[in-house]
């Protein structure tokens, strides 16, 4: 089964244009293919593809506990 970037990017929760950095930068090598202008994934490849972690750090809107000290 094939799947485009914006079906990928809905099932990941990111943006398409983060999958197609993904594929450009190599993290989908054989599971990605780029024909006619277009990236093609391959589902089956994917399902065992080492993909970067999304959505690292605090959640939105969280407060700092511990800011800067003045002058810093």
């Amino acid at each position: 089964m094939l799947i485009t970037p914006l079906q990928l990017a809905k099932i990941r929760g990111v943006t398409q244009q983060t999958i197609t950095n993904w594929c450009r930068a190599g993290f989908l090598d054989n599971d990605a293919e780029y024909i006619n202008g277009r990236w093609i994934i391959r589902w089956s490849d994917f399902l065992g593809a080492s993909l970067p972690v999304t959505k690292i750090g605090r959640p939105a809107g969280s407060r700092n506990k511990k800011p800067y000290p003045k002058g810093v």
